[in-house]
């Protein structure tokens, strides 16, 4: 399985995943209690309902949910990875095992990643971070460190007060003129 989209567009909405995800959850929370009566519905109709929602509890296994979520999130899966495709191939399978009509989509999205991280304090004493975090023994997933993606924030921190202010460095398209990044597209 290659890379099946480019920097520039990924082809795999997380969106999707997300919703898929929140929709098991959703009816994995189902199989509580329910009230006797269901705003809406009529004596007759609500007890109705209650039956074939029971019925849909009893298809809801605790082992089949965290079965299918260690599978899912055995491998790093951000939007536009090999484990992306992996995950939305794997749900459209099980969809398509329960009898469902399922097609996967294609949505082209900006998903923008550093291509070089630093984190350095210059004062009032030098200190640079590594950026990196060590494979912990209780998490099987924390070594795959070629497949994640590396950590960083999108969104530059906020300065209200003296003490939390931040310099940065401004790339423009001028200065990255020759270079391999978006600019010289």
């Amino acid at each position: 399985m290659g890379t099946f989209a480019n920097h520039h567009s990924r082809r795999y909405s997380h969106m999707r995943k997300l919703l898929i995800a929140g929709s098991l959850l959703l009816a994995s929370t189902a199989a509580r209690s329910q009230p006797k009566t269901l705003s809406g519905f009529g004596e007759t109709d609500a007890r109705q309902e209650l039956r074939l929602e029971s019925n849909f509890d009893g298809y809801l296994k605790a082992a089949d949910i965290d079965s299918n979520l260690r599978i899912m999130s055995a491998h790093p899966h951000h939007v536009g990875s090999r484990g992306d495709k992996a995950v939305a191939e794997y749900i459209y399978n099980k969809f398509k095992s329960w009898g469902y009509d399922v097609q996967i989509e294609t949505f082209y999205v900006l998903f923008p990643t550093p291509k070089e991280r630093l984190l350095e304090m210059t004062g009032p004493v030098n200190f640079k971070a590594s950026l990196a975090e060590p494979p912990l023994k209780e998490d099987a997933t924390s070594d795959q460190t070629k497949e994640q993606l590396p950590t960083y924030n999108c969104f530059p921190p906020m300065a209200t007060s003296p003490a939390n202010s931040c310099s940065s460095t401004t790339v423009s398209p001028k200065t990255m003129k020759g270079s391999s990044g978006w600019a010289s597209r």
